[in-house]
C-alpha cells in the first residue's frame, strides 16, 4: 500500500517539477479502457502529507458503494470507520463508462451520476421532428409567358410572340424550411433559373442595334425553319412565407430525394418574393438546307435587364406543389425592346 502512495506522489511531484510555471494542480492517470484517476492540489506543501493517508481504502469504500447503487442516480454518505483516514484537503474523482463519483474532504460524500438519456416524450419528439429546419433540392419545371401591357402579344401579331410549349422554365434550388410559429413556415431558396421563349413564328430572327432590338424574319428562302428561341439564365433568391392547413402541421419536404415524403394531407399556400441576376443569355435558331439540320448560337446580352424581381405564389395539395413566377420588372431594358413581363408556372418536385 505505502509502495502505491509513493508511486503516486512520485508522479506527481514529477508533473509539477516539469510544469511548474503553469501552476498546474491536477494530475489524471488512466486505468483500463475507458477509466481514469484525476487528482487535484491546491497547495503543492500538500504532497508531502499524502502518503500519511490510506488512498487504497478510500478507493476501496467508494468500489464496494458503487457495487450496490446499480446505475441510479443518488447521494451516497461514506462514514469514516475506524482505523480510516481521509484526505481533508484534497478531492479525487473517479470516472467510469456510466457514472462519476467524487470524493471530498472529510466528511467523504460519495456522488454517482447516472448518465442514461432520459426517456423522451412522444409527442414532443414529434413536434420537434415536425418543426426542425429542413433542407432540400427543390426542381422548378414549367412554362414561360410574356405580357406586353397586361396583353399576349399574339393578340396584336407581334413578330416575338412566345410559344407555349418549347418555352421552358427551368430551376434548380436548394431549399431551407423554417417554421416561424404555429402553421406559418418559411422557405429561404437559393438557386438558379432558364428563361427560354420559344418565338411563335420560327423564322423569327433578333438584331441588336445601338438604338435596340429589331425583331424580323430570316428572308432566306431555300430554309426550312425548325425553332427560334431566346434564352436567358439567372442565378436566384427567393423567400416566400407558407400557411399549413389540414389537420396536422408539418414542414414539407422533397418528395424524390428525401427520405421522408411531404405530408399526405392538407393545404400549404405561400406567397412571397425573388430577385436574380442575369449570368448568360444566347439566341438559337434551328433550320434545314436541302434536308441538312443546321443550328446557330449567339450569346450576346439583347438588352436584357440584369436583375429580376417579382412574386411567387405557391399552393400544395398533398405530395404536389404548384408554383407561378410573375416579375414586376421589364424583361428588357426601357427603350430597348419590346415593354414585356416574363412570367412563369409549373410543378415543384
Amino acid at each position: 500500500m505505502r509502495t502505491t502512495i509513493g508511486i503516486l506522489i512520485l508522479i506527481i511531484m514529477v508533473a509539477f517539477g516539469t510544469n511548474a510555471q503553469e501552476k498546474i494542480d491536477t494530475v489524471t492517470i488512466n486505468f483500463g479502457e475507458k477509466s481514469k484517476l484525476v487528482i487535484i492540489v491546491h497547495d503543492r506543501e500538500d504532497l508531502s502529507t499524502l502518503a500519511e493517508y490510506d488512498l487504497n481504502a478510500i478507493l476501496e469504500d467508494i468500489k464496494m458503494k458503487l457495487d450496490t447503487v446499480n446505475g441510479e442516480s443518488r447521494l451516497v454518505d461514506v462514514s469514516e470507520e475506524e482505523n480510516q483516514t481521509y484526505l481533508n484537503d484534497t478531492t479525487i474523482t473517479v470516472e467510469t463508462k456510466n457514472v462519476a463519483v467524487v470524493v471530498n474532504k472529510g466528511s467523504t460524500t460519495v456522488e454517482v451520476q447516472n448518465e442514461t438519456t432520459p426517456e423522451k416524450n412522444p409527442e414532443e419528439e414529434d413536434k420537434r421532428r415536425r418543426y426542425r429546419t429542413k433542407h432540400s433540392f427543390n426542381f422548378d419545371f414549367g412554362i414561360n409567358q410574356v405580357m406586353e401591357d397586361g396583353k399576349f402579344p399574339e393578340a396584336n401579331n407581334a413578330p416575338y410572340a412566345v410559344r407555349p410549349w418549347g418555352s421552358w422554365y427551368v430551376g434548380i434550388n436548394s431549399v431551407n424550411n423554417f417554421h416561424l410559429g404555429g402553421r406559418i413556415f418559411a422557405e429561404l431558396g437559393f438557386g438558379v433559373s432558364w428563361y427560354n421563349f420559344k418565338f411563335q413564328d420560327h423564322s423569327i430572327r433578333i438584331l441588336k442595334t445601338d438604338d435596340g432590338l429589331e425583331f424580323y424574319k430570316d428572308p432566306e428562302t431555300n430554309r426550312s425553319f425548325v425553332k427560334s428561341k431566346l434564352t436567358a439564365t439567372y442565378i436566384n433568391a427567393s423567400l416566400v412565407p407558407i400557411i399549413q392547413l389540414g389537420s396536422k402541421v408539418n414542414n414539407r419536404k422533397n418528395r424524390v430525394f428525401d427520405s421522408k415524403y411531404r405530408p399526405r394531407s392538407g393545404v400549404r399556400l405561400g406567397l412571397g418574393g425573388y430577385v436574380g441576376y442575369r449570368i448568360d443569355s444566347y439566341t438559337k435558331y434551328v433550320y434545314r438546307v436541302n434536308g441538312d439540320k443546321k443550328k446557330e448560337h449567339h450569346k450576346d446580352n439583347y438588352y436584357l435587364d440584369n436583375l429580376r424581381y417579382g412574386i411567387r405564389a405557391q399552393i400544395g395539395i398533398k405530395s404536389t406543389d404548384f408554383f407561378i413566377n410573375y416579375d414586376l420588372n421589364k424583361l428588357f431594358y426601357e427603350g430597348k425592346g419590346p415593354n414585356l413581363n416574363a412570367f412563369s408556372f409549373g410543378v415543384t418536385f
